[in-house]
């Protein structure tokens, strides 16, 4: 456990200088403490909602304006884009899944018993 918790300072102490790096690197960091991690999440969770609502204020007025093509164009795009996202997302759960299987873990039990040792 102390081994842990120094190689643990060590990652905080290397941690890159700019913002975006650090919140990369923390999103990865394995928290000892279970309070620490929740309220990392937390802040991450509100640092992404007010870019959303930031956003979503800057593109409004914006969108307010659009004629019924443009704004039936808009809705296409974006249709497009949530279906690559979930595209992607499912060659990463595949990636993900045939890893696990390449492994040599061939069910749960096995998993657990890896996971405990």
């Amino acid at each position: 456990m102390e081994e842990k918790a120094r190689q643990n300072r060590q990652k905080l102490d290397n941690l890159p200088h700019d913002a975006g790096g650090r919140v990369k690197e923390l999103s990865q960091y394995d928290f000892m403490d279970e309070e620490a991690r929740r309220k990392f999440q937390d802040l991450l969770n509100k640092i992404r909602k007010h870019t959303m609502d930031s956003y979503a204020a800057a593109i409004n007025p914006n969108l307010q304006n659009l004629d019924p093509a443009a704004l039936s164009d808009m809705r296409e795009m974006l249709k497009a884009l949530n279906e690559m996202l979930v595209q992607r997302l499912r060659e990463r759960s595949r990636i993900s899944i045939n890893s696990w299987r390449s492994s040599g873990i061939t069910s749960d039990r096995n998993l657990r018993k890896v996971s405990m040792s």
